[in-house]
């Protein structure tokens, strides 16, 4: 799948925003920030109720426990075996096993279960099991957005810009179960805590202002 198509994914509401964005992107140091305000009582009505995913390591994993940090439902289809490349998939996770040893099998399950998927990655580029599901998404006609560290590279507020574009594809595409998708932690290590630090951020800002320079005045960015 080329990039370019990746980057065009998007087959919903929220690309209409891409007018609305200015500016250069922005450095965005990997680390996880705490978590401690992130869950307060929040005044709009909540669309996102329930991550799934299929529970590999990397970005599965992280939207999994987000949704356990949020107090979100949680769930997702697995292999035979609840079956990771770091072992069996702890049994804290509320995951259904398949029949089906092989990968693509839940793969396909949870963006058929899913509202919507994000496929977030490091790099812009997909291959493996993150370009299957962007694949897969659009064959079926599923919302499908692709969300990569390398656009958050640059300018300061590059960060905030992925974290509006996700605020936006949930809210326009009405996903009540969104299914959390990406690179394993072997393929791109450091893909976990991306994934957690924008769902985080996400979850913390999603009754900020949704249009971007008052989303960047509010983040005191301009």
């Amino acid at each position: 799948m080329q990039t370019a198509a990746c980057s065009a994914v998007v087959r919903s509401q929220a690309d209409s925003r891409k007018s609305q964005e200015s500016g250069a992107h922005g450095a965005s140091p990997l680390f996880l920030p705490g978590a401690s305000k992130l869950f307060d009582s929040q005044p709009n009505i909540e669309v996102l109720r329930k991550i799934i995913s299929g529970g590999q390591t990397g970005a599965d994993r992280a939207g999994l426990d987000f949704a356990i940090e949020a107090g979100l439902e949680h769930g997702g289809y697995v292999p035979r075996g609840r079956k990771a490349e770091d072992g069996r998939i702890d049994d804290r996770y509320r995951l259904v096993e398949l029949p089906s040893g092989a990968y693509p099998a839940r793969t396909k399950r949870n963006v058929a279960e899913g509202d919507g998927t994000v496929i977030f990655s490091l790099e812009n580029e997909l291959a493996g099991g993150s370009e299957l599901t962007l694949s897969y998404a659009i064959r079926v006609g599923k919302p499908a957005v692709q969300i990569s560290n390398a656009e958050t590279q640059g300018a300061k507020e590059a960060f905030f810009k992925q974290v509006l574009r996700l605020r936006h594809f949930i809210e326009e595409n009405g996903i009540k179960v969104l299914n959390v998708a990406g690179s394993r932690e072997s393929e791109e290590p450091g893909v976990y805590a991306f994934t957690l630090r924008m769902l985080r951020q996400y979850w913390e800002d999603r009754s900020a202002p949704d249009g971007m320079r008052e989303y960047f005045r509010s983040k005191d960015l301009v």
